[in-house]
């Protein structure tokens, strides 16, 4: 089910619908950035209590949810600065970024490339690629990186199975059963079977090596970031745990957080009340 028909917005560019997003109550405005295989749906136990005391932008990620199809780079650093544009666009001078999956890696671009934009980092269950280490796939672990940096071949095997084969990953990934109700999945679905969706989806992973060189010259050049950051991993299923704060530790200065007991990937809907706790004790304090 579509919670937010009503209340979806869209940026325009050259007169086309680019990024669609939902803004919500206001304050301190904070930023959430979802990953994939997901949507601005992913914050819909968030967006309800974060919104009482602050305003929420929870735009779709370009190519993915009900945004546009038509960007032409899925380098983390592009999306970032396409969501700059946004914010500008929404007249947002600064805010608090909240990113899970590849939101998070987008925001940690944000964060890096707008340090006058953003006060505070957010990060959960992901760690940086180019942060200095080899194991971003987790030695094979993570087994779908390599899989979906394959030309053409996942869109094969994935096309006409996007039920079976994301919901593989909702099932699994995540450590609370029942946290993607079949609701969910059905409304992730309509917007992964739209048109041109697989390829875009994939194409942030195809960016991996991009996105990898991008942040190694960014350290390279102006060293970690000063944003204070919080990063959270989930300790069980396929969370990253401990990976996610000692990763963002090599590329942010001021960091704090861990791995959360009983969640897996899916933070923001296996613990949604952890969460928005853990978002509003950081920025107040």
């Amino acid at each position: 089910m579509d919670l937010y028909a009503s209340e979806r917005k869209y940026w325009q560019v050259d007169g086309e619908q680019h990024i669609a997003y939902i803004d919500r109550g206001q304050g301190q405005t904070i930023l959430l950035l979802h990953g994939w295989p997901e949507s601005l749906h992913a914050w819909r136990h968030v967006i309800p209590v974060l919104s009482r005391a602050h305003r929420v932008i929870a735009p779709d990620l370009p190519g993915l949810g009900d945004s546009n199809r038509a960007l032409g780079t899925y380098a983390k650093a592009d999306i970032a600065a396409w969501i700059r544009r946004l914010l500008s666009y929404l007249k947002v001078e600064s805010c608090v970024v909240v990113g899970h999956d590849w939101g998070g890696v987008v925001a940690f671009c944000l964060a890096a490339s707008y340090p006058e934009l953003v006060t505070h980092l957010v990060t959960l269950d992901i760690t940086i690629p180019g942060d200095g280490r080899d194991d971003y796939s987790q030695r094979g672990r993570r087994w779908h990186h390599a899989l979906h940096q394959i030309n053409d071949l996942p869109e094969i095997l994935i096309q006409g199975r996007e039920a079976e084969y994301y919901g593989w990953f909702w099932d699994n990934y995540g450590y609370k059963a029942g946290a993607i109700a079949e609701s969910d999945k059905q409304e992730y679905l309509r917007t992964y079977r739209m048109a041109g969706t697989l390829r875009t989806g994939l194409a942030y992973y195809r960016s991996i090596p991009e996105d990898t060189q991008w942040v190694q010259s960014y350290l390279k050049q102006r060293g970690p970031i000063a944003t204070p950051t919080l990063a959270l991993g989930g300790a069980h299923a396929y969370g990253r745990g401990d990976s996610a704060v000692e990763s963002l530790k090599r590329v942010a200065r001021d960091v704090i957080g861990g791995s959360v007991p009983d969640v897996g990937h899916w933070l923001p809907e296996e613990a949604p009340d952890f969460v928005c706790d853990e978002i509003l004790k950081f920025i107040e304090n």
